[in-house]
């Protein structure tokens, strides 16, 4: 994974009728795809590359067929709780982040919540990024969940780096 630029976030962003998105960087986060419409917008915006942290239970839309009908890469990558989720597995996660002049990755999961936590995690305990710049990040990527917010904010202090 290229180096992500933190301070690079524009959020409250929209795609036509698909809302509540935010880019960081050449990442681009948001809520549960629910229509081919969304598929097509998002290929349109340059994603290539998708990620879905839903666990099974939460798919109503066939996800993984209409991106890869699509011609973009899917990955399933099931996140039931954030804080559960090892080092290990955020390792495998950064393999799979791909950003490039010539493409951009999605990540989603129902609402937005677990991924601004777990690339939270990423950024500070994969990539060293220092946790007060995290913490200002992800609360910028429209987390909703105020509780997920101060729960990092603990298990950060417990990990200074």
């Amino acid at each position: 994974m290229k180096a992500i630029n933190l301070e690079k976030l524009e959020s409250n962003l929209s795609l036509g009728t698909y809302t509540g998105l935010a880019q960081l960087d050449c990442l681009l986060i948001g809520p549960k795809v629910e229509s081919v419409e969304q598929v097509d917008l998002l290929k349109k915006a340059g994603i290539t590359n998708v990620i879905d942290m839903k666990t099974e239970g939460e798919f109503s839309f066939k996800d993984k067929e209409e991106f890869e009908k699509a011609g973009i890469s899917y990955f399933h990558f099931p996140v039931s709780s954030p804080f559960d989720v090892d080092i290990s597995r955020l390792q495998e996660l950064e393999s799979k982040i791909r950003c490039s002049e010539i493409g951009k990755t999605y990540l989603y999961c129902m609402s937005g919540n677990r991924v601004s936590v777990i690339l939270g995690r990423l950024f500070f305990e994969v990539c060293g990024h220092p946790k007060d710049r995290v913490l200002d990040t992800i609360a910028k990527l429209g987390m909703t969940r105020a509780d997920l917010l101060e729960k990092m904010k603990v298990d950060f202090a417990k990990d200074q780096i």
